[in-house]
């Protein structure tokens, strides 16, 4: 964010002045790699509320060792190892264990203020644990449905079936738990905020997810070196898993061999094998790229070397990454899961389908290719649109007036 304009932060300041004595521990349930965030787009975030409290503490998880040191002087990140990654039952309760002995440490040396958990669940019981005990209000944040997402996890990783629904049950009790028990809950999309009051919540406000509208913008770039630099580029990002529905993406793409059009893929995650392997047995290779994990820094240069976007997921909270491309002046197609239908409108700022219908997706593609009309009212719509409505400035101001209301009653 080099470029965003700080002249805001200190009118907010000045109406959010209490949050100034205020400690807060943010218990995030991210990864960090090396001494950065695996997700820089929470980096930014904590950078931004650093300037509003007096202490900020974060707690992520690390691949190799546990470490703490200062992104900021009023900024310290507490990693713990995840031990165990091949299993996943194991490493999530000795993930669960080792951030509640950091949290309880980081509270009898500093006497927190205030509790963030990023998810409602592993984070989230731990979190109202702490706050149970010590009189800690706690603030959960509901990017989306644990137990869903955790179901296509499992079953991605072939676990038995009485094995799942063991696990899905009980997400859904700590779901239960965590929201009825918490102070505030932010939600991050229409539906989310159901969810939430759906398991016990009582004062949950919707506030979406940030849009980092400084760092995703429009600029020519040049496509990745190994693509073809006069077809057609549809970009979809994001973790290889089953509710991505990217199997759905690969097989519609089939219609569209020998043609002038190319599908590149972003991320990496427990499907990657299976996609790939989906991929070649179609003898799609040629134009179906796989680029596995790429940096934040270089989404924006990723986004806008793209000519569309294609959202293929079952299951979705609030979509950043539709956000971003939309930023950087994509037109979109998107499956009408989650909060893509409450917050979009089809045909003005975004074309929507059925989850899991290929022919529908395969149908849209080829409109997005051959009517430029369409795809420049769809990328001018919605850069505009969301960049009102969920740029960070927003944002920042709708989440400290949440805060400020859950310090106050301290």
């Amino acid at each position: 964010m080099n470029k965003i304009d700080y002249d805001f932060i200190s009118d907010l300041q000045v109406k959010h002045y209490q949050l100034k004595k205020t400690k807060i521990c943010i218990v995030a349930r991210g990864r960090i790699v090396g001494k950065y965030f695996e997700s820089l787009r929470m980096t930014e975030d904590v950078k931004l509320l650093s300037n509003f409290f007096k202490e900020i503490h974060v707690i992520m998880l690390h691949p190799d060792s546990s470490f703490k040191y200062k992104l900021k002087n009023n900024v310290i990140i507490h990693t713990n190892r995840v031990l165990f990654p091949e299993n996943i039952v194991l490493s999530t309760i000795l993930s669960i264990i080792s951030s509640f002995i950091t949290l309880l440490k980081i509270h009898l040396e500093k006497k927190i203020d205030l509790i963030y958990t990023q998810e409602p669940v592993l984070t989230g019981s731990i979190s109202i644990l702490i706050s149970k005990i010590f009189r800690v209000p706690v603030i959960v944040k509901c990017g989306g449905n644990v137990s869903e997402i955790t179901y296509h996890t499992l079953k991605d990783k072939n676990y038995k079936q009485y094995t799942i629904k063991l696990i899905t049950f009980i997400i859904k009790f700590t779901q239960y738990f965590v929201f009825s028990l918490a102070n505030g809950v932010i939600a991050v999309s229409p539906d989310t905020y159901l969810l939430a009051r759906r398991y016990g919540a009582k004062n949950v406000t919707i506030l979406g997810v940030t849009l980092n509208d400084y760092l995703f913008h429009t600029f020519e770039t040049k496509k990745l070196p190994y693509l073809s630099p006069n077809k057609f580029t549809f970009l979809t990002t994001g973790r290889l898993v089953s509710e991505k529905g990217l199997t759905y993406l690969i097989k519609a793409a089939q219609k569209f061999k020998n043609t002038n059009i190319q599908f590149v893929i972003v991320g990496d995650g427990a499907q990657m094998d299976v996609l790939q392997k989906l991929t070649k047995s179609l003898g799609l290779e040629d134009f179906v790229f796989f680029t596995g994990r790429i940096s934040y820094k270089k989404m924006p240069q990723i986004y806008n070397m793209a000519d569309a976007y294609i959202s293929p997921s079952l299951t979705e909270g609030m979509s950043v990454s539709i956000l971003e491309a939309m930023a950087c002046g994509k037109p979109v197609i998107a499956t009408s899961v989650g909060a893509v239908p409450l917050i979009f409108k089809n045909e003005e700022n975004i074309l929507m389908i059925p989850s899991r219908d290929i022919k529908e997706l395969t149908n849209k593609i080829v409109n997005m290719y051959e009517d430029p009309k369409l795809r420049l009212k769809l990328s001018k719509n919605a850069r505009t649109y969301v960049i009102q409505k969920f740029g960070i400035k927003k944002f920042i101001e709708k989440e400290l007036i949440f805060f400020d209301k859950i310090v106050e009653n301290i």
